[in-house]
């Protein structure tokens, strides 16, 4: 078990993956998916929220800091044009089926269900780019998901008190991470027999 403190250590390193990212954004190298960026600002916020409601600790700052980092690709992709990822139906789906979680989130007002919702909402939202990683993973980046594993590990040995409200974010921020990554490492191998699917990661 790790020192409380250390969630200081997965909140920033979490930033400086996410920064890196953004980064490769306004490099052009790095094609992110607003629909999924956008909403992983927003779910993590009521994420945190939830988790000062219910005294989480120290480890809401890992919640605040994946909706902070995620506005930064935000920012970056509107700055560099290249960056732009064209939207589809299904993005707008999972949009609006991320955006009804939250909706019934605010409805109930509830600490506990606003973490449950509001992480069910964040794993729709991402679905749009698990699917871009697996048709064109050489638009995405791997190092954001890769700072989410350590960073997710890092918060879940800090915890010292086993529930919900504390585990619960950490863990699916480890196992989604740990899927977009995978997903884009194994799916960028096929896609070197394209000369033009490009692979930008670490």
């Amino acid at each position: 078990m790790l020192d409380p403190n250390f969630v200081y250590l997965a909140a920033a390193i979490t930033l400086i993956g996410i920064s890196a990212y953004a980064i490769e954004t306004l490099r052009g190298r790095t094609q992110p998916n607003l629909v999924t960026w956008t909403l992983w600002t927003i779910v993590p916020l009521i994420t945190f929220f939830g988790q000062l409601s219910k005294d989480v600790g120290l480890s809401s700052l890992y919640a605040l800091a994946y909706a902070l980092g995620p506005l930064f690709v935000v920012i970056a992709s509107f700055a560099n044009k290249k960056a732009y990822w064209h939207l589809t139906l299904f993005d707008y789906l999972c949009g609006a089926i991320s955006l009804l979680a939250l909706l019934l989130w605010y409805t109930t007002g509830d600490g506990l269900l606003a973490i449950i919702l509001s992480i069910t909402a964040d794993f729709v939202a991402g679905l749009p780019t698990l699917r871009k990683g697996f048709r064109h993973p050489g638009s995405e980046n791997t190092v954001a998901y890769i700072a989410g594993i350590f960073s997710a590990t890092i918060t879940l040995l800090t915890i010292q008190t086993w529930n919900l409200a504390t585990g619960f974010f950490p863990i699916y921020i480890l196992l989604d991470s740990a899927l977009i990554y995978l997903t884009i490492k194994v799916f960028s191998r096929f896609s070197r027999l394209n000369p033009k699917a490009k692979s930008f990661q670490v």
